[in-house]
């Protein structure tokens, strides 16, 4: 099944709580509090769609191995 931004949405918020995803954030030069939007769900859609914006998803990528090699 392809990957879609639902399922690595759903994927990130699994696989980390929201302290994780802070330094998920960190690890990849963002600032997870320039969201400010209460659900965590939200903050991973708007993460995306920045790193979406700014052709970083290859970092996401990287990122997400080094984190979470076995996921």
């Amino acid at each position: 099944m392809p990957m879609t931004w639902t399922n690595l949405r759903d994927q990130i918020d699994d696989a980390f709580s929201l302290d994780d995803f802070a330094s998920l954030c960190f690890e990849l030069g963002l600032n997870a509090d320039q969201w400010t939007v209460e659900r965590k769900i939200r903050k991973i859609e708007l993460f995306l769609l920045t790193l979406y914006e700014k052709r970083q998803l290859n970092a996401l990528g990287a990122a997400l191995h080094q984190l979470r090699p076995k996921q």
